[in-house]
């Protein structure tokens, strides 16, 4: 079951969007938005790195734009220009001396289990009748073997919110269950499609596309007669842990190897026939010209790393791997908790995402 909560109306829509009561559960007044207050910020001195963060990636209101940073204390420091920017922390995100309000978006959360375990963050957009508007989106789930359970989820899409109550789905070979033994979906090659009742009147259809540390998300709303009401697109991400082998592994480990090669590191592992290189906190971004940061351990002592020589090569594996940039921007921030590749003869793996 989902629920419509409208927030404001905008002259963009048009009028006839309050007048679906098929498609309306609740209307009538305005609740608040979701963030945190405009508190000021303190101004510190600025600190060095902390080894002990992960980048987070940053969404900024003002330009649509995500960022990756590194927290350090009173603050944080941009990857890709190293300006230090005071701000606090409130648990989902940053507030700056300004009151600006800059919600993490990726990167730097607790790793998630298969599937779809775990909490996703993300944005997409809203299109009702060729109109359209931009939403904050998070969701939660929980992936046993034998059950899907969507624990919660929420889209803030400035003209209306959208409630998305808890659900959970019994696995059968690549079927998915309701509560009543009804098929109401699949589950098959990490795609989801689960198909749900509004009312007698409007059905949903939802699908939902694992790969790597995001996931696509669609849910359209189509009336009995075949009427399209409402298209929700989006891109959730999580902090997780990805396993990949094959071609995407063997580009990563060349692009980490031909790195290492440049900045003549010694970040080779060997154990038999297996050569593992590993990197941390990895961030990418090409907006002025191509550059990574990550920390590695040299003789044993950890060290940030911002490289310039094989960051377009390291950039073209993370895309291999499943991990882009915002859709908005192809030249945005791309990042990794933790990325460790190993090559054993002709065979490659590579584990993508943070520590437990």
């Amino acid at each position: 079951m989902k629920k419509i909560i409208f927030l404001v109306v905008l002259a963009a829509l048009p009028g006839a969007l309050a007048a679906q009561p098929a498609a309306l559960d609740q209307l009538g007044g305005l609740p608040s938005l979701r963030g945190a207050p405009a508190v000021p910020a303190a101004v510190p001195a600025v600190p060095e790195v902390s080894k002990d963060r992960n980048t987070l990636m940053l969404l900024d209101p003002r330009t649509g734009k995500v960022q990756a940073v590194v927290p350090v204390g009173g603050g944080f420091i941009y990857a890709s220009t190293g300006k230090f920017q005071p701000a606090v922390y409130n648990g989902s995100g940053y507030i700056l001396s300004d009151g600006q309000y800059l919600p993490v978006v990726g990167g730097g959360r607790k790793a998630r289990s298969a599937g779809l375990s775990g909490k996703w963050l993300g944005q997409g957009e809203w299109t009702y009748q060729g109109s359209g508007a931009h939403c904050y989106m998070d969701m939660e789930f929980e992936d046993g073997a034998d059950y899907l359970f969507r624990k919660s989820g929420y889209f803030d899409c400035s003209v209306a919110g959208l409630a998305v109550e808890p659900a959970r789905f019994v696995k059968k070979g690549t079927q998915l269950l309701d509560q009543a033994g009804q098929v109401a979906g699949s589950y098959e090659n990490n795609v989801i499609t689960l198909n749900e009742a509004y009312d007698a009147n409007v059905d949903i259809k939802t699908i939902i596309k694992v790969s790597g540390l995001h996931f696509d998300y669609s849910e359209v709303w189509t009336e009995k007669s075949g009427r399209e009401l409402y298209n929700i697109q989006g891109r959730l991400f999580t902090g997780g842990k990805a396993r990949v082998a094959g071609p995407a592994a063997q580009k990563m480990w060349e692009a980490l190897n031909l790195m290492a090669k440049f900045e003549d590191l010694p970040l080779h592992v060997i154990a038999g026939d297996a050569d593992t290189i590993s990197v941390r906190s990895l961030t990418c971004a090409s907006e002025m010209y191509d550059a990574c940061s990550f920390f590695v351990k040299v003789n044993g002592a950890e060290k940030l790393i911002v490289h310039t020589d094989a960051a377009g090569k390291i950039i073209d594996a993370l895309y291999e791997n499943g991990i882009y940039p915002s859709e908005d921007d192809p030249s945005l921030s791309q990042s990794a908790g933790n990325v460790s590749c190993t090559k054993t003869g002709g065979n490659y793996e590579c584990a993508i995402g943070d520590k437990k």
